[in-house]
């Protein structure tokens, strides 16, 4: 996987070489909603259900992702919804991780809630809080749903 990196007015790009597991490729497949730019990730295991969750949610929010074989052509520039419902997002656990990218863009999220647990019981989500929390945004429950907004996007030093 090719990375872009911005410093200043320039883009500095470099490649990295992911194991091509569900559990390195479903991060990683979210994480291209944080740029309105091409993202390319190759070895990923696209037949596997949990990334096909991952791509109908992407889908569902308006991103376009183009399969061809097990490469991922990920353009997020199209992303035109900030909503994942339940239905979607109940298919996978890593729902909640669909909350950093869509607030950082669309400056407000709401997801149902991952995997089909209720937020709080069977998996917690109180890391993902905390870290989005630390970067501006402002987190409360509605229902069954999680909803996310950009107060003041900060950077934060660890």
């Amino acid at each position: 996987m090719e990375i872009w990196a911005k410093s200043g007015s320039k883009y500095r790009q470099s490649t990295v070489i992911g194991q091509g597991s569900k559990n390195a490729a479903l991060p990683l497949i979210i994480a291209s909603i944080f740029t309105a730019r091409i993202s390319v990730l190759r070895n990923v295991p696209s037949e596997l259900e949990d990334v096909r969750a991952v791509i109908r949610s992407l889908e569902w929010l308006g991103v376009t992702v183009k399969r061809t074989n097990n490469a991922l052509s990920i353009d997020a520039s199209t992303l035109g919804r900030s909503d994942l419902p339940p239905r979607l997002s109940s298919a996978s656990r890593y729902s909640l991780l669909f909350l950093g990218g869509v607030v950082a863009r669309c400056g407000v999220a709401k997801v149902g809630p991952p995997g089909g647990c209720q937020f709080g019981k069977d998996r917690g989500f109180d890391f993902h809080q905390l870290v989005l929390e630390q970067l501006g945004c402002e987190l409360r429950k509605e229902g069954e749903c999680l909803i996310g907004r950009l107060t003041k996007q900060r950077g934060v030093v660890a």
